[in-house]
């Protein structure tokens, strides 16, 4: 956790840790298979065995987080609000960073992505790259705390995008104007970032994600997480 160890690093033989801790053999051997349980390390069996380092992995914190979110019985428009609140800031904060271009030029590349998937009616692919266009706005704030929030329910919504994407309903045709109207946003978006606007920038992406939740409650329900986590 300090960053001492690395990935792939070989834990000293217990022989070693038992003298550097001063604890009992059980002791050090449950600590272990917490941290194992914990997806910290990786222990090795057999005359070549040992305990391994594993590098520190959001798809490990976003399963457990899921599971909590199960738990408390939450509902999958509970995350779609979830963003409506945080994402807006980080448009803002984007649109008041003093050097733009490399911003603006990131969000444009994959703007291009999504107007070619839509193009071929690869709406699979174009839901995945408009989470992409989001999540890049959260990293290009520059805010750790919410890359990581954003990267932990990006498995959420992604498997909803999935099913939405997948259902019969709306039309093809419906999805492709659905999707061109999502694209002209985040072009207005990136123009607003560019301008250095971050009012406009907040503005328009709060009504953009309160209006997504609109769209995607019309067509799909509202299911408990565990229904669609599984």
């Amino acid at each position: 956790m300090l960053g001492e160890l690395e990935e792939g690093d070989i834990l000293p033989a217990e022989s070693a840790l038992l003298e550097r801790f001063d604890v009992s053999r059980p002791t050090l051997r449950e600590a272990l298979r917490v941290l194992e349980a914990e997806s910290l390390i990786v222990i090795q069996r057999g005359a070549r065995g040992g305990c391994r380092v594993r590098g520190l992995d959001v798809a490990n914190v976003a399963g457990q987080f899921g599971l909590l979110l199960q738990h408390a019985n939450a509902r999958i428009e509970d995350v779609h609000r979830a963003r409506a609140v945080v994402e807006p800031g980080a448009a803002r904060e984007v649109a008041l960073l003093k050097s733009r271009d490399a911003a603006v030029a990131a969000l444009s590349e994959i703007l291009s992505l999504e107007v070619e998937a839509t193009e071929r009616g690869e709406f699979e692919l174009r839901a995945r790259l408009s989470l992409r266009f989001h999540e890049r706005v959260i990293e290009l704030a520059g805010n750790h705390t919410l890359t990581l929030f954003t990267r932990m329910i990006h498995d959420i919504v992604e498997r909803h995008f999935e099913v939405f994407s997948r259902s019969g309903t709306p039309e093809a045709s419906a999805k492709a104007r659905a999707s061109r109207a999502e694209s002209k946003t985040h072009q207005q978006l990136i123009e607003l970032i560019e301008a250095g606007d971050p009012d406009g920038a907040e503005t328009l992406w709060r009504r953009h994600l309160e209006g997504a939740c609109g769209v995607l409650f019309r067509y799909s329900d509202n299911r408990a997480l565990i229904d669609l986590l599984g």
